[in-house]
């Protein structure tokens, strides 16, 4: 039977709390999670704050520091302990559990797999790591993918593990970072301790004897106490301005070009078809087919790459985008009709792609119309159109036959190609040892979270990968 958490759980502690020194620390744990943002930022009200972020964050965020402030070791003591010692006979002994399952726990950050929508996901911890666990939950596995990254406090009551508050979604590079981060934080920890131990040793205060792996367990555990203020305060970093108050960075791609979008439309002379123009492009191995009238233009290692007169900017970011197998996209050609275009993002790659263009379609197309917009222009048309465009009359059915068709072609293909993200050996060339298989796994499950974000909010069927873990011997670690 699946254990339910009454939406009335906290009022009698709430109660009760509010005539001790209990509102004044739990004002802390808020300011603990929220206050460097707010002061950064010269928010001084939920409602301003809500502006900025969103409501929804704003009430992940108060659920995070309600769970930290009943995990708190305060010189008034625990809340939770006290509570139950004096109040506890008022609860059931579910509440009592699960106030109690909150106080002996941390945020950690973790890996989720094996969703089952509305029900439960696995849940492997990245920072204590072991065997992964089944979590029960029901709204929030409606929007989680395959592989994705949060930090959440995972309670364990009477047996079965659920969230408890919040969760926070972060992206594999920047959990990376944060994991980083945080070994770091362990091991000054650890230092300090290690430091305490000594100078209470050469004064006679302490002759006890702590092997190294407990002195790793201590700091560990003290890092995770403060681990849900760390994640919190670490995410927002990260987030993002209300759209209408953000100012938008300057985008520079990996050539070191400012980003400024470029489309050149080549009206085909006459006699020449897409079936000429399609054995063209499939016959030049820095034209990738996504589909029969789309290419991808990328970088094979064989162009030199322009570099940039001067470092970026403070507030610049880089806008790449790269191919499954790590190589860089410099462009997209499509075919329409009696045209050819090509979309790229910068004007050293308009040149580029002109004279690559030239030499490959000839006296086929007639010169090049050419349309410009800024970061700021496309942004605004983005606003103004909102609408996608429709899609092609095909019946659903259709649509995912010719997707699955085209994902298979290119799956199959990309298993004997060099890969950036496998240290430019092909999967099955990684395969063959324990290092190798360890990198697949980490370039199957980035493959497979992107493909379910693709899909997310559509009705197309997700893309089933599980084939290539088994054909590269890593279905074991799929987890």
């Amino acid at each position: 039977m699946t254990i339910k958490i009454p939406d009335s759980i906290f009022e009698g502690l709430v109660r009760w709390m509010v005539r001790g020194p209990w509102p004044e620390h739990f004002q802390q744990a808020i300011h603990d999670h929220t206050g460097l943002y707010c002061e950064a930022h010269d928010i001084d009200s939920f409602e301003a704050l809500a502006d900025r972020i969103g409501g929804h964050w704003v009430s992940v965020l108060n659920d995070m520091a309600l769970n930290d402030f009943l995990g708190r070791e305060t010189e008034d003591g625990n809340v939770v302990d006290l509570y139950l010692k004096r109040r506890g006979w008022k609860e059931t002994k579910i509440a009592r559990a699960y106030l109690e399952g909150i106080r002996d726990s941390a945020v950690s950050l973790y890996e989720v797999s094996d969703i089952v929508p509305g029900k439960s996901f696995l849940a492997r911890d990245l920072i204590l790591d072991g065997e992964p666990f089944r979590v029960l939950e029901r709204s929030a596995t409606k929007t989680m993918a395959p592989w994705e990254q949060f930090a959440m406090r995972i309670v364990n009551v009477r047996g079965q593990n659920i969230i408890a508050g919040g969760l926070l979604p972060l992206e594999p590079e920047r959990a990376d970072d944060l994991l980083s981060e945080f070994n770091e934080m362990v091991a000054e920890a650890e230092s300090r301790f290690e430091e305490i131990i000594a100078e209470a040793r050469a004064e006679g205060d302490f002759d006890e004897e702590i092997p190294p792996e407990g002195i790793q367990d201590i700091a560990l555990g003290l890092a995770l106490k403060s681990a849900s203020s760390f994640f919190a305060t670490t995410w927002m970093a990260v987030t993002p301005l209300h759209p209408d108050e953000q100012t938008l960075p300057q985008l520079f791609n990996f050539d070191g070009d400012e980003v400024e979008f470029i489309q050149l439309v080549y009206r085909f002379e006459k006699g020449t078809t897409q079936a000429q123009m399609r054995k063209i492009l499939d016959g030049e191995a820095d034209m990738e087919a996504a589909s029969d009238k789309i290419w991808n233009w990328v970088d094979r290692g064989g162009r030199a790459k322009p570099k940039p007169q001067k470092a970026l900017p403070e507030s610049g970011q880089m806008y790449n985008s790269q191919l499954d197998d790590g190589s860089p996209v410099l462009g997209m050609i499509t075919l329409k009709g009696r045209t050819l275009e090509a979309d790229i993002n910068s004007e050293p790659r308009a040149k580029e792609i002109k004279a690559r263009l030239a030499d490959l379609l000839g006296d086929h197309v007639k010169p090049p119309l050419i349309a410009r917009q800024t970061l700021e222009q496309a942004m605004a048309a983005h606003r103004e159109n909102g609408a996608a465009p429709e899609p092609p009359h095909l019946s659903e059915e259709e649509q995912a036959a010719i997707r699955a068709e085209v994902m298979e072609q290119h799956y199959q293909g990309i298993l004997d190609r060099p890969i950036g993200l496998l240290d430019d050996k092909t999967p099955r060339e990684s395969a063959r040892t324990a290092k190798g298989r360890q990198k697949i796994t980490a370039w199957l499950k980035i493959l497979e979270l992107n493909e379910a974000k693709a899909r997310a909010g559509t009705n197309a069927p997700v893309y089933d990968f599980s084939w290539m873990w088994q054909e590269l011997g890593v279905i074991e670690l799929r987890q």
